[in-house]
C-alpha cells in the first residue's frame, strides 16, 4: 500500500462505505487523516488521477506522540515517527480486516531513514534513530534490513537550488512572487497555469 494517497476528492458513497466498516480497532490514530487515504485506497472501486490540481501544505512538523500501536506486538508507532505512524495505520486497518501488512521492505527502511534526517536537533536526531533501529529489528528479516538504515545528521536542511522542469517535474522558489503563505503560494502558481477549459477544450476559444 503506497503512502502517497493524500490529497482529493472522496464520494459520498465511498465515505458511508468506509464509515460502515469501522470496528473496535478503527481511528486509533493521533493522524486519522492517514487511515482516511488507507481506508479510501482498500474501498474505492476506482481512482482518477489528475495532474492538474496543486497542493499548498502549511503544516507544523510531526512530533512523536505517546500512542502506542493497538496492535500486539507491533514495533512502530506515534512515539517514534511519522513514518512509524503511518505504518502502524496501515497495519491495524488491514490487520482489522483480515488481511496482513506488507509494506516492511528496503523502501519502508528507506522512508524510515528520510524521517529521521528530517531532524535537526541533534539528540532528538539520536532518540529518533535509535528507536527506528530497534523497532526495524524487531519486524521478521529486519536484522538484515537495518544494515541498510544509516541515516545522516544535518545540523540545517540542506539547500535545494535546483529550479526547472526536472522529468515531470517543475520545480519553483518557494518565495515565488513574494509569497509567505501556502495560500500566496497557491495564488501565485494559480495565475500562471492554463484555466481547466482551455486544457480540456470544455470551452472553444475564439480566435477572433
Amino acid at each position: 500500500m503506497p503512502f502517497g494517497l493524500y490529497h482529493g476528492t472522496v464520494r459520498r458513497s465511498l465515505l458511508e462505505t468506509v464509515l460502515s466498516s469501522c470496528g473496535e480497532l478503527s481511528w486509533l490514530t493521533p493522524l486519522p487523516r492517514w487511515e482516511w487515504a488507507a481506508r479510501v485506497l482498500i474501498f474505492s472501486q476506482g481512482l482518477l488521477l489528475s495532474h492538474r490540481p496543486l497542493s499548498a501544505i502549511s503544516a507544523t512538523p510531526f512530533r512523536p506522540m505517546p500512542v502506542p500501536s493497538a496492535l500486539e506486538g507491533f514495533p512502530f508507532d506515534a512515539r517514534i515517527g511519522l513514518t512509524a505512524t503511518i505504518a502502524e495505520v496501515q497495519a491495524r486497518v488491514l490487520h482489522e480486516l483480515g488481511a496482513s501488512w506488507a509494506g516492511f521492505n528496503e523502501d519502508f527502511v528507506k522512508a524510515c531513514v528520510i524521517d529521521c534526517m528530517r531532524e535537526h536537533d541533534e539528540a532528538a536526531f539520536q532518540q529518533k534513530g535509535q528507536a527506528y533501529f530497534e523497532a526495524i529489528r524487531r519486524m521478521p528479516g529486519g536484522i538484515a534490513l537495518s544494515e541498510q538504515f544509516r541515516p545522516q545528521y544535518f545540523p540545517q536542511p540542506p539547500e535545494d537550488s535546483r529550479r526547472g522542469l526536472h522529468a515531470q517535474m517543475l520545480l519553483v522558489d518557494r518565495f515565488i512572487g513574494n509569497a509567505q503563505t501556502a495560500q500566496e503560494f497557491y495564488e501565485v502558481v494559480d495565475a500562471m497555469l492554463a484555466p481547466i477549459f482551455v486544457i480540456t477544450d470544455f470551452v472553444p476559444i475564439r480566435e477572433d
